[in-house]
């Protein structure tokens, strides 16, 4: 992704999620690269470390969803993810306020 779809996706201005970039490459985890076709956009890409850190994280998350979970029927989360969707619908669809 480039800095900017990062910025858009989580609703950020792109230069907080530069900052924040900053901290995530000096610690290994992501890595930058300047566009070979257009200078001004920068690639960001997780580095080998940063996948092994995603897949622990997922990983423990899926443990912790099966743990808590498990006494849930198929039916209650299925109506649980209607909910979720139309929670998730209602907030898209309000604009959020200018800076």
């Amino acid at each position: 992704m480039t800095v900017g779809e990062l910025a858009r996706s989580a609703e950020l201005k792109p230069a907080s999620v530069t900052v924040l970039l900053d901290h995530l490459e000096e610690a290994g985890i992501v890595e930058r690269h300047r566009s070979t076709e257009d200078r001004r956009v920068c690639h960001v890409s997780l580095t080998p470390k940063g996948w092994e850190i995603l897949e622990r994280k997922l990983a423990a998350w899926q443990g912790l969803w099966e743990e808590r979970l498990q006494s849930v029927s198929d039916a209650d989360l299925q109506a649980a993810m209607r909910v979720m969707r139309r929670v998730t619908e209602l907030y898209d669809s309000v604009t959020p306020p200018e800076d």
